[in-house]
């Protein structure tokens, strides 16, 4: 009898620690977070809202973006993407991106950030314009994308640097019911 309660707590314990999962389906695996940092080129920690004009909304989560010197509009997105610069912009990559909630939200990007440059070839984004002109406004098409989380890079002219932000697309909603449902979403 002794043997069959030991056997028996030994076989509890077993499937009660094998099967644990995390109170938090938006945390990531032991894997996942010692791969993820906040300079990670594939996480999205938060969104800046802009409405369909442009004008900003609210933000939600705690966006790892620099866009000091460029404006995206309207986010979210439907299937075109405004985009806009101070100076003339070189080169758009963009990228699928994974959203991550519950991390880095402490975190100051606009001072980490600020120095902070990503090199895009070594990056799995896709090239979706070129200048061959001097141009600060362009529209990106989303029609062949998949509803989701992206990052938009953008190389600017004279001095190089690549400017970030993220967006989601979301071809299923119009922009209201797309904007509450996401901002639900990040509460």
């Amino acid at each position: 009898m002794k043997k069959l309660t030991v056997l028996l707590l030994c076989t509890v314990l077993i499937v009660l620690f094998s099967c644990k999962k995390d109170s938090n389906p938006d945390s990531p695996s032991p894997v996942e977070s010692a791969e993820m940092t906040a300079e990670s080129a594939n996480i999205v920690t938060g969104l800046k809202f802009k409405n369909i004009d442009g004008s900003p909304l609210w933000n939600v989560g705690n966006p790892n973006v620099k866009n000091d010197s460029i404006f995206l509009f309207p986010i979210p997105t439907k299937d075109e993407l405004s985009v806009r610069s101070s100076t003339k912009i070189d080169e758009i990559w963009i990228m699928s991106a994974e959203k991550v909630k519950n991390q880095f939200q402490d975190m100051d990007f606009q001072t980490m950030l600020d120095e902070m440059d990503y090199d895009m070839n070594s990056l799995d984004a896709q090239q979706v314009f070129k200048a061959n002109n001097n141009t600060s406004n362009t529209i990106l098409d989303f029609s062949n994308y998949e509803n989701g989380y992206y990052r938009v890079f953008i190389r600017l002219v004279p001095n190089g640097k690549v400017h970030w932000d993220n967006i989601y697309l979301d071809k299923d909603n119009d922009y209201n019911n797309a904007a509450g449902q996401l901002r639900l979403d990040w509460e």
